[in-house]
């Protein structure tokens, strides 16, 4: 009986570590596939989506209307609304981050 109790207590004790190898297998997988996002373009969405209702000069007009970083992530879901561009978040935070590198720089 002694020696049962034994074999049972460390198969339960292999089975632990092969469940916690495993589990960190798995963290490391999706913490790579998170890190490994696709790349979007967004002066081509800017080219293909928003261009067609404006071009640059409404970015760089001294009376522009946007004034603050919240306020262009604003506009640009906006456009996206009005215009049924139906782009997803990481394409209006590409868009919204590019426009602000490039004209805005708040």
């Amino acid at each position: 009986m002694k020696n049962y109790k034994i074999v049972i207590l460390t198969s339960l004790i292999a089975f632990g570590l092969v469940a916690c190898t495993t589990s960190k297998d798995a963290k490391k997988e999706i913490k790579a596939s998170s890190t490994n996002t696709e790349k979007v373009d967004a002066k081509a969405l800017i080219k293909k989506s928003c261009s067609k209702c404006h071009d640059s000069s409404v970015y760089t007009k001294p009376d522009r209307k946007i004034k603050s970083l919240a306020s262009l992530e604003k506009r640009v879901k906006g456009c996206n609304a009005n215009t049924g561009a139906n782009l997803e978040p990481k394409e209006l935070k590409a868009i919204s981050t590019f426009l602000n590198n490039e004209y805005y720089k708040f």
